[in-house]
């Protein structure tokens, strides 16, 4: 069922900007999520296995410590979420040549495979999206998603919950 946009309301407060920009994100996201077909999940795949591998992938050759300050959780608590990573096959752990007590963390083969297999279906209805806008609405939205993450990147560890505030 279609809906329609809520308009942009010319000289709108920052807080009902933010609202309407709320709005659409949520709307967004529920139509990608209706076109996107059921992914096939491997039963043995957690959330915060798949959290792991996603760290990894934008950060490869991190350490458990690093991974471990992205989830905001404990050293014991990374350790294991490695183990049973690595147990998998999709991670790999090298030594550090800077600092041999140190491993440095990898997704291998079969964890890009994997993570593929998520992302492709994804890919596709974005590129549908996408192919609705002219080339001007794709600069303007480049040029104002790449600023987001610049703030985004800024603002990063400001709001770190505290990890005795995680279930």
């Amino acid at each position: 069922m279609p809906t329609e946009a809520s308009p942009v309301v010319p000289g709108a407060d920052r807080e009902a900007l933010t609202a309407q920009i709320a709005d659409a994100e949520r709307r967004l996201h529920a139509h990608v999520t209706r076109m996107v077909p059921a992914l096939p999940v491997p039963t043995d795949l957690t959330i915060r296995q798949l959290q792991v591998l996603a760290i990894l992938r934008g950060a490869p050759d991190c350490t458990a410590q690093a991974v471990a300050e992205a989830l905001h959780v404990s050293a014991p608590t990374t350790s294991g979420l490695l183990e049973r990573v690595v147990a998998k096959g999709w991670v790999e752990r090298r030594p550090d040549p800077q600092d041999r007590r140190r491993a440095l963390l990898r997704l291998t083969p079969a964890a890009e495979e994997l993570l593929g297999e998520f992302e492709s279906p994804t890919q596709v209805v974005r590129e549908e999206l996408l192919d609705g806008l002219d080339e001007s609405e794709l600069r303007e939205l480049s040029q104002v998603l790449g600023r987001l993450c610049e703030v985004a990147q800024e603002k990063e560890g400001v709001h770190r919950i505290p990890e005795n505030d995680i279930g």
